[in-house]
């Protein structure tokens, strides 16, 4: 009698299996789910690193707008000055570097020179698709006691004015006769 009281009987075998059957059902239920949550996830990944790809591309797409830009600002500044030099050319004016120019003088020339008609014939010449050369001896005046110093600050002066006028640095260069002239480029 002994082994009876400690042997389930079959009903409780029976319930026990059911009650482990609808457990494992519930868990083969909950793992299906997680499984499908896992794909869910997986498919969301997908889609994230396939939208930071699209934003990479739209970024990247952006710095190339900025740059073309920052290309056309340019070229209408450009165009902004070439129609300047037209209207000065076609009426034979001075170009308007006046509130930047400075005197100089050639030589011992005592006369003082603004130094606007010069970049003005610059100017010209670089429409005409050449160079310039720069006078002789020119220096300006307030550095008349060191003539070398002055020649430079002359040199200088000029290529600063025009380099205001095309908006970029223009070429100066020391031809073999000693002579300066300055390029467009």
């Amino acid at each position: 009698m002994a082994d009876a009281k400690n042997k389930p009987s079959l009903s409780t075998e029976t319930i026990v299996d059911k009650k482990l059957a609808n457990e494992t059902a519930g868990l083969n239920k909950d793992l299906a789910k997680l499984s499908l949550n896992m794909a869910v996830v997986k498919d969301l990944k997908k889609i994230v690193d396939k939208q930071s790809s699209e934003i990479t591309k739209i970024n990247d797409n952006i710095v190339t707008i900025n740059e073309n830009l920052d290309g056309i600002k340019n070229i209408m500044e450009q165009q902004l000055r070439w129609q300047q030099w037209s209207f000065v050319l076609a009426n034979n004016s001075e170009v308007p570097v006046a509130l930047i120019s400075f005197k100089y003088r050639i030589g011992e020339d005592l006369e003082e020179i603004s130094s606007a008609g010069l970049v003005t014939e610059i100017l010209q010449s670089f429409a005409s698709g050449c160079g310039h050369y720069l006078p002789d001896n020119a220096y300006i005046v307030c550095w008349h006691n060191n003539k070398k110093e002055a020649r430079k600050a002359f040199r200088t002066g000029i290529k600063s004015q025009v380099k205001k006028m095309i908006g970029h640095e223009p070429r100066l260069e020391k031809g073999s006769d000693g002579r300066y002239a300055i390029y467009y480029t």
